[in-house]
């Protein structure tokens, strides 16, 4: 279970060429709850849990001429040197900012079990520094099913998550510029009041300027979609696509 990285240059008949693999952590650290987005600038953002320390960690990933990949050091996701995060869910919200929605396991930012969205920066070419955060459930997340996109049109993130054992929720947020990075939100709103919802993801149609949401049922053997018609720091608008 060793994390490696390898880059694709697309080629002249539109076939990928890769570099060979390469690691992230050294081959004896194994990992879990794994997340990667694009920053900006050739820069990445990786986020994982070292299984050693069960301890969540960001990494920024920099793409050179060759090509080749370089990693920074590690960095503690929040500046809390002990905390755990499970689920991330990153998104670029701007040229080197990026939102996480994930769930917080254990010293987090916020109650543990319960999602919510913290936002950073890549400063000084490759390091990660926390900016702001909030809490965005008001009961415990479900494990795993939980999905996030951003719409850079009108600045929203949108995020799907299943209460724990329960019922789909949804929330809009926006995080404004500057380094104090404040974060807005609508209220938590009922995306599927159905306790089979499952298996969330979500993107953001650029042409449409709509979210997007495909999520599974349990029991059923469906995949169902849902639209974001409209939304806002106030209200959030669902059409229903099958």
């Amino acid at each position: 279970n060793e994390l490696v990285s390898q880059i694709g240059t697309k080629q002249a008949n539109n076939t990928i060429s890769w570099t060979s693999p390469s690691n992230v952590l050294s081959t004896t650290t194994t990992f879990t709850n794994l997340g990667l987005c694009y920053a900006g600038n050739s820069r990445f953002v990786v986020i994982y849990r070292r299984s050693d320390t069960s301890q969540t960690r960001v990494r920024i990933g920099k793409i050179s001429s060759g090509p080749s990949l370089t990693w920074s050091n590690e960095s503690s996701l929040d500046g809390v040197s002990n905390s755990i995060y499970n689920d991330p869910r990153p998104v670029k919200i701007a040229t080197d900012r990026v939102a996480i929605v994930c769930r917080d396991n254990a010293n987090g930012k916020w109650t543990q079990g319960r999602l919510g969205v913290l936002v950073g920066d890549v400063t000084s070419d490759t390091a990660w520094t926390y900016r702001s955060h909030l809490e965005l459930s008001s009961h415990e997340a479900h494990s795993d099913f939980i999905s996030a996109a951003y719409n850079s049109t009108d600045n929203v993130i949108l995020a799907v998550w299943k209460k724990n054992n329960d019922t789909g929720h949804c929330r809009a947020i926006q995080v404004a510029s500057g380094t104090s990075a404040t974060i807005t939100s609508s209220s938590e709103t009922t995306f599927e009041n159905n306790n089979d919802f499952q298996q969330n993801k979500t993107v953001w149609h650029s042409g449409q300027n709509k979210f997007i949401t495909t999520f599974g049922r349990g029991g059923h053997d469906d995949i169902r979609s849902k639209i974001t018609t409209s939304y806002n720091i106030r209200r959030i608008n669902i059409s229903f696509r099958r």
